[in-house]
C-alpha cells in the first residue's frame, strides 16, 4: 500500500475525509456495478501547516460531468491539492484521466464500502492503486482495460 507523499495526505486523514463525504462501512465489498456510477460529495484534499490535511467540500466539483470528450477539467485550487469524490463504483471512469492529467491525484471512495482508490499519472502512465481495501476479482478484470482506455485518451489529449 503506497500513499502519495507529495500531496502530504496521510492514510488516517483520507479515512477521516471519507467519513466527511458520507461513506458507510459495510462488512463486504459490493458487487461490480453495471449501471453508470453516481457521484456523491466531492472536494479537495488540502495540505495544512500541521501536516494533518483538510477536506474541503466543493459543490461545483463534479468530475463525472466535468470530464468527457471535448471537455477540459479545471479546478481552482492549489497545485498540491488532490481531488476526492464519493462514488457508487470504485473503478475510475475513462475520462477521469482528465483529472489526473492536471497533476492532481484523484481519490475515489466507494459509497458502499470503506474502500479508497487513487488515480494518478506517473511518468506519463495512468496508475490506479487501492489506498484502503481491495478490489474484487470482477473489479480487477475491469480495471486493466479501463486503464488502457484512459492511456489512449491521455495520448490523444497530448499536444
Amino acid at each position: 500500500m503506497r500513499i502519495w507523499a507529495r500531496h502530504g495526505v496521510l492514510l488516517r486523514f483520507i479515512v477521516a475525509a471519507s467519513a466527511a463525504v458520507g461513506q458507510s462501512v459495510p462488512a463486504a465489498a459490493p458487487a461490480v456495478a453495471t449501471a453508470p456510477p453516481t457521484e456523491g460529495k466531492c472536494g479537495l484534499l488540502l495540505d495544512t501547516p500541521d501536516g494533518k490535511g483538510q477536506f474541503e467540500e466543493r459543490a461545483e466539483l463534479r468530475p463525472l460531468s466535468q470530464t468527457g470528450p471535448g471537455k477540459i477539467f479545471a479546478v481552482d485550487a492549489p497545485l498540491d491539492a488532490a481531488v476526492m469524490c464519493g462514488r457508487s463504483s470504485i473503478i475510475p471512469m475513462p475520462y477521469d484521466v482528465q483529472v489526473a492529467i492536471t497533476g492532481r491525484a484523484f481519490y475515489i471512495i466507494n459509497k458502499d464500502s470503506d474502500r479508497i482508490g487513487v488515480l494518478a499519472m506517473n511518468d506519463g502512465l495512468c496508475e490506479y492503486r487501492m489506498v484502503k481495501g481491495a478490489l474484487t476479482a470482477d473489479e480487477e478484470a475491469l480495471l486493466q482495460p479501463r486503464l488502457e482506455e484512459m492511456q489512449k485518451i491521455a495520448a490523444d489529449m497530448a499536444p
